[in-house]
């Protein structure tokens, strides 16, 4: 009997260990992505969208489209709160230049 106990025993500290380990981990990676690291990738995705649409296919804007709302609607409000009188103006335009860039995209593309 007592070795059954030791044994039901050290299985809930081990799975007590795990699930604590996994949350500290996932929390962890949370708090790596900061609001600046949030406003730097969104630059980089629009950085890079603005130097390759002009040789973006449908498919390609599709999958633009979702990283352009998983920044503009998903992550902005995880960090829209954290924002300062820079941020949200910065924010805004990588917004506004996306629109535009995606406009004039499908201009070009109804003119062909």
């Amino acid at each position: 009997m007592r070795i059954i106990l030791k044994n039901v025993f050290r299985f809930k500290l081990a799975l007590f260990i795990s699930v604590l380990t996994c949350i500290t981990v996932l929390t962890s990676c949370e708090a790596m992505y900061s609001k600046d690291d949030y406003i730097q990738a969104f630059s980089d995705f629009i950085t890079e969208t603005e130097e390759n649409c002009s040789t973006y296919s449908k498919s390609d804007w599709a999958k633009a489209d979702q990283e352009y709302n998983k920044y503009s609607n998903i992550e902005y409000e995880k960090f829209k709160n954290k924002f300062n009188e820079l941020d949200s103006p910065a924010v805004s335009k990588l917004k506004v230049i996306y629109i535009v860039l995606k406009y004039n995209a499908e201009e070009d593309m109804k003119k062909k």
